[in-house]
C-alpha cells in the first residue's frame, strides 16, 4: 500500500533540517579561519607599526644631522677676537663653548656676535648676546638639539709657545684660538656618531 506524502508536511521537514545548527567539524574549520585571519590581522598591523617606528627614527636622524651641521657652521664663524689683556675672547671647556662669532645679518643683526654652546640636561642650547643700545646686552635662546645624553668639545692646538700641538679637553682664555674644535654628540639608543671637527680661522 503506498502512502502519499504531504507536501507540506515534506517541505516543512526539508526545511528545519536544512536550518539545523553546524556540525562540530564545521565549527572547528570555522574557528581555525578565524584563528589565521586574526593573526594576519595582527601581522600586518604590528609591520604597520614597525614600518612607522622607522619613519619616526629617519625624520629624527635627519632633524639631528641638519642641526649638527648648523652648529658646525655655527662655531666656524669665531673670530679671533680680543677681549682684553692680551687674550682671545674664546673659552671653551667639557660641555660648554663660549666665542665671538660674526653674524652675516640674516635671522640676526650683522656684526660680531657673542654666542656659547652648553647642555642643559638633554638638550643642547644656544645662547646669543645681543649688542643694545643699555647697558644690558639682550640674550636670544634658542634649542639646537634635543634627546642628547652627552656632549662633548675637544680642543686641538698648542696652549703654550713651543709645544706641539694636541688634543686638549679645555681651552682657557689664552692668547690664540685652537686650531680644531671637536664636537662628539650622542643621542640615547642610537649609535654614537664620529665627532665633527671644525677648522677655525686664526687671523
Amino acid at each position: 500500500m503506498r502512502i502519499a506524502r504531504n507536501p507540506r508536511t515534506w517541505s516543512l521537514h526539508q526545511r528545519r533540517h536544512s536550518e539545523a545548527g553546524l556540525t562540530l567539524i564545521e565549527l572547528l574549520v570555522s574557528l581555525m579561519l578565524l584563528v589565521l585571519i586574526t593573526g594576519f590581522l595582527a601581522g600586518g598591523i604590528g609591520v604597520g607599526r614597525r614600518a612607522f617606528a622607522a619613519d619616526q627614527d629617519a625624520a629624527v636622524e635627519a632633524s639631528n644631522s641638519a642641526a649638527l651641521d648648523s652648529l658646525a657652521k655655527l662655531i666656524a664663524t669665531a673670530l679671533p677676537a680680543q677681549a682684553g689683556q692680551g687674550q682671545m675672547a674664546f673659552e671653551g671647556g667639557g660641555e660648554t663653548l663660549a666665542f665671538v662669532a660674526l653674524s652675516a645679518g640674516h635671522a640676526l643683526p650683522g656684526g660680531p656676535l657673542g654666542m656659547r654652546i652648553y647642555l642643559e640636561g638633554r638638550e643642547v642650547r644656544v645662547v646669543v648676546k645681543l649688542k643694545a643700545r643699555s647697558a644690558k646686552a639682550k640674550e636670544v635662546r634658542a634649542k639646537a638639539l634635543v634627546g642628547v645624553t652627552s656632549l662633548e668639545f675637544t680642543y686641538f692646538g698648542s696652549r703654550e709657545a713651543g709645544k706641539p700641538p694636541a688634543w686638549h679637553r679645555e681651552w682657557p682664555a689664552a692668547d690664540h684660538l685652537p686650531d680644531l674644535v671637536a664636537m662628539q654628540v650622542s643621542f640615547g639608543g642610537r649609535t654614537r656618531k664620529p665627532p665633527v671637527v671644525v677648522a677655525l680661522r686664526q687671523s
